[in-house]
């Protein structure tokens, strides 16, 4: 469960690799938006059953869905096809930074 959670998690976070690249002098954008993707990822604990269809679309709440509570039904689908999305998204808009950056 911790291994499935982690590298979840990992994928999820991928975007913040963007904002690191395009932020490479300024420390503070990066800081603030991984503090935003942990206080999203802390808040997975309150989920409630009404939320279930919005907590699945959303990348780092439907890590906890599909690796800790394990849901069933389309909401595994929904969240593993959100997770890789945004992993995806961010591994090619973190290259795409690094290919415009000025050496």
């Amino acid at each position: 469960m911790f291994t499935k959670f982690g590298t979840l998690s990992f994928v999820s976070f991928l975007p913040l690799l963007w904002v690191t690249v395009l932020q490479r002098k300024l420390f503070y954008p990066s800081a603030l938006a991984a503090l935003g993707f942990s206080a999203i990822l802390l808040g997975r604990f309150n989920i409630s059953t009404e939320m279930l269809p919005l907590a699945s679309l959303m990348p780092w709440t439907a890590v906890s869905l599909v690796s800790v509570y394990q849901v069933e039904g389309p909401y595994t689908a929904i969240g593993m096809v959100s997770i890789a999305l945004t992993g995806i998204f961010g591994v090619q808009s973190a290259l795409r930074a690094i290919d415009k950056q000025d050496l």
